[in-house]
């Protein structure tokens, strides 16, 4: 089994800030879905763009944990020197 934090710290940061960056947009792209749904009156629409937001909101905070642990590595290293 692979240790995660090593792979974790591996990962390019322009990349993470990348990925972060479409995912931020994708979550707002699915807010502004999601509004626009809620009008309509279909509850399977609404439930299903519920869970695109949710979806999208959790990519969000797993990349921005992704990235603070990476500034928490480097910042380790910085005191180490």
């Amino acid at each position: 089994m692979t240790d995660r934090s090593t792979v974790d710290e591996g990962r390019d940061p322009k990349e993470v800030a990348a990925a972060l960056r479409e995912a931020r947009s994708v979550q707002r792209r699915a807010e502004k879905l999601n509004a626009a749904v809620s009008n309509l009156g279909d509850e399977t629409l609404k439930r299903m763009t519920n869970e695109t937001v949710q979806a999208a909101e959790a990519a969000v905070r797993g990349l921005m944990r992704l990235e603070q642990k990476r500034r928490q590595h480097l910042q380790a290293i910085l005191r180490r020197l």
